[in-house]
C-alpha cells in the first residue's frame, strides 16, 4: 500500500485512490449495475456503478461524516 495515499483518523487508516473517474455512465455501466443488483444480488447502495451525481453526493457525504471531521 503506498503511503502517499494513507492517513489516520480517530484510529482508522483511510487509503485514498481516485478510480472510474475516467469512465462514462453509458449503456455498459448501467447494464454493470443491473447485473449486479439484479443477478448477482448486491447491494444497490454501496456499489460504485451509479449514476455520477448520486455517487458524487455519496462521496461527499462519506468524506464529511467519516474523514474530514
Amino acid at each position: 500500500m503506498s503511503k502517499r495515499h494513507c492517513f489516520v483518523n480517530d484510529k482508522r487508516i483511510f487509503h485514498m485512490a481516485i478510480i472510474d473517474y475516467l469512465q462514462e455512465w453509458n449503456f455498459a455501466k448501467k447494464l454493470e449495475r443491473f447485473t449486479k443488483t439484479n443477478i448477482l444480488g448486491k447491494d444497490r447502495q454501496t456499489l460504485s456503478a451509479i449514476e455520477p451525481n448520486t455517487y458524487a453526493s455519496r462521496f461527499g457525504k462519506f468524506m464529511y461524516e467519516h474523514v474530514l471531521l
